[in-house]
């Protein structure tokens, strides 16, 4: 009988623990899939298998199997939403006034610092990590705290609880405000500019080629979606970049973004 564990919020899929020999050790890892299974291995540490229905981590105990959640666990939940038919976007969401920015970009563009910075000034983080839409332009809330890099220079709330994650590299998940799920209202793409100089933070259109780059940040499901998924709800659409490196990169900081991104989009907010 399977182990049900980590259901921390609502909105997030079951797991369950499976009690399994790990994967054998091989250069590659184990990869498995058919029409009503995906399967994710780590040699030596465990699998994560998401079916329509569950998502079930296997490992010979359960503290590989937490391990194994906290390396892979992302994946697993973008492939069991994706399987839903929600659009899944890799970056992070916050709140204000029931209306929801969602932050997105190329891996560790910064996207959680942004949104944990934010959620410090009276904005409320809807999720991390995953970005969660549903077919009326829902952005669900599954998410209380952030996944940061461990020597990450973010400034802490005071009593805030800190989880140390077993991932390949030292990373954190620092509980912060929440807000409750809401209707997208604006996209802001973060990256860096090509030139030195000031903070880019520019609308832009959400044109075919904006479009272009949402569909391109898609989680693609691996499995057969059961309903068709959800088309990319209209919203305002932003361009943040700051300098390349070789500038001072103190006021292009995470807080400093924060704060720019507050006065920019504050007034704007539908």
């Amino acid at each position: 009988m399977p182990l049900a564990f980590s259901m921390k919020h609502p909105k997030i899929p079951l797991f369950e623990f499976l009690e399994a020999p790990a994967p054998p050790q091989n250069p590659m890892a184990h990869y498995e899939r058919s029409e009503t299974h995906v399967t994710l291995g780590i040699p030596r540490l465990g699998s994560i298998q998401v079916t329509h229905h569950s998502i079930t981590v296997m490992a010979p105990d359960f503290q590989k199997c937490e391990d194994i959640r906290d390396r892979i666990g992302e994946w697993a939940q973008a492939q069991w939403y994706a399987a839903q038919g929600y659009r899944v976007m890799r970056g992070a969401a916050v709140g204000i006034h029931d209306t929801a920015v969602v932050i997105l970009g190329d891996q560790r563009c910064g996207a959680s610092s942004l949104a944990y910075c934010l959620s410090q000034r009276g904005w409320g983080l809807i999720s991390d990590g995953l970005v969660i839409i549903d077919d009326a332009g829902i952005v669900q809330a599954t998410a209380d705290a952030v996944t940061l890099d461990a020597n990450s220079a973010i400034a802490e709330t005071p009593g805030s609880s800190r989880t140390k994650l077993k991932t390949a590299r030292e990373r954190i998940r620092i509980e912060t405000n929440g807000h409750a799920e809401a209707s997208i209202g604006h996209y802001v793409f973060v990256g860096v500019s090509r030139r030195e100089g000031d903070l880019i933070l520019n609308p832009i259109s959400l044109d075919s080629n904006t479009e272009l780059a949402l569909e391109s940040l898609r989680f693609q499901p691996l499995l057969t979606p059961t309903k068709s998924v959800a088309p990319i709800s209209p919203g305002k659409a932003w361009l943040m970049a700051r300098p390349i490196a070789g500038v001072d990169l103190t006021p292009f900081m995470p807080p400093e973004l924060a704060a720019a991104l507050m006065v920019t989009l504050t007034e704007r907010l539908v």
